[in-house]
């Protein structure tokens, strides 16, 4: 017996809800039908899965994947006595599609998840349902402390600064210090590009954590 034609967000939910969403809730994430994703509050950290569609799905045919993140809005408030002349750059802790994921089965040259209202959605559900367990959960889990996020960053050799800001809140001194100075060298001898102008920032935090107080 066929199956009913479905729009590919109808079916995306649909599948969700059949094979995700239930998952999910154990693990004390709550779903939106309407933006569809799911959101779980560990601690002061916000989670968020976001399922996102490919814009050329049609009836029947739903292509997705996944971007995750975590936010600490305790860093905004950090931030502000840190740095009451500057504006913070967000409260995100670290994000990443799918396919960057470290152990995501299906990489950046790989193919999506696709749906495609047959039997065999249950396999890829499952299959996807895998790769949230074994993969994403666990990556979201590390980003979601100071140190974990602070290492995120530092993987990505980008945002030293707000690297160096999560360790400072921790407590891990020594390392903050050694961040800092990491990205000093990157943009200073190895001659990267500063596209968000780190290195003042970097260069501030120096003078004011580890030069006696007293920025230059």
């Amino acid at each position: 017996m066929p199956f009913d034609i479905m729009k590919p967000k109808e079916l995306l939910i649909t599948r969700l809800q059949e094979h995700i969403v239930p998952f999910m809730e154990e693990r004390g994430f709550r779903f939106s039908k309407s933006r569809v994703h799911f959101t779980r509050t560990v601690g002061q950290v916000c989670q968020n899965i976001a399922l996102c569609s490919d814009r050329y799905n049609t009836a029947d045919n739903c292509t997705f994947w996944t971007m995750w993140s975590a936010n600490a809005p305790e860093y905004l408030e950090w931030y502000r006595k840190q740095w009451s002349d500057e504006k913070p750059s967000g409260d995100t802790l670290g994000d990443l599609a799918d396919w960057n994921i470290p152990g995501w089965s299906r990489g950046p040259a790989g193919p999506r998840y696709t749906l495609t209202n047959t039997a065999e959605d249950a396999a890829v559900s499952a299959s996807f349902r895998s790769d949230i367990e074994d993969a994403g959960l666990p990556w979201l889990e590390r980003i979601s402390t100071w140190e974990g996020a602070a290492e995120h960053f530092r993987k990505q050799r980008w945002r030293y600064d707000k690297a160096a800001d999560f360790l400072l809140i921790a407590g891990r001194l020594e390392e903050a210090h050694a961040m800092i100075l990491e990205g000093i060298h990157a943009f200073e001898v190895e001659g990267r590009r500063d596209n968000f102008e780190e290195l003042p920032r970097l260069k501030r935090r120096l003078a004011r954590y580890f030069s006696g107080g007293r920025e230059q």
